[in-house]
């Protein structure tokens, strides 16, 4: 899917008709707060930078085992997100990828995850700073990334 394709369309509350889609696209799904529920199609590869980029209305998001790549900020500023399911496939989760998300306080990260960018999750960015947000957990096997990016 094409840069930007879909920006600020509030009208779009799902994927279920993207059946053949592989990549999203960067800013493809941004500023959309009609979604609110997001399971990614079972094609979908990578979600590209700030795809999903403050829809706030966006409640949780569910990746299927297609997904391998989760770029850059692709989820970040998503106030209203509570619950992410990151499914076995995914092996790099980008820079800012859940930045800015206050309501998100949990994540479990799969063993297949190699690699997690600079705060990821369980931060907020204040002008020029990050700070933690409080009571957020990671949960991870010892040794993994998850583990890594925790400690």
């Amino acid at each position: 899917m094409a840069e930007y394709s879909f920006f600020g369309c509030d009208s779009i509350s799902s994927l279920s008709g993207f059946t053949a889609l592989t990549t999203i696209g960067k800013y493809a799904f941004s500023d959309c707060q009609g979604i609110k529920t997001l399971t990614l199609p079972s094609t979908v590869t990578s979600v590209g930078e700030y795809a999903f980029y403050n829809c706030d209305n966006m409640t949780s998001v569910t990746f299927p085992s297609s997904v391998k790549t989760i770029n850059k900020g692709a989820f970040s500023d998503c106030d209203d997100l509570t619950g992410v399911t990151l499914s076995g496939g995914i092996t790099t989760i980008g820079d800012y990828a859940f930045l800015n998300c206050p309501a998100l306080l949990s994540v479990r990260i799969p063993s297949s995850v190699t690699s997690i960018g600079d705060y990821a999750f369980g931060y907020k960015h204040s002008g020029s700073s990050y700070a933690a947000i409080s009571g957020f957990k990671i949960y991870c096997y010892s040794g993994s990334a998850g583990y890594t990016y925790a400690y």
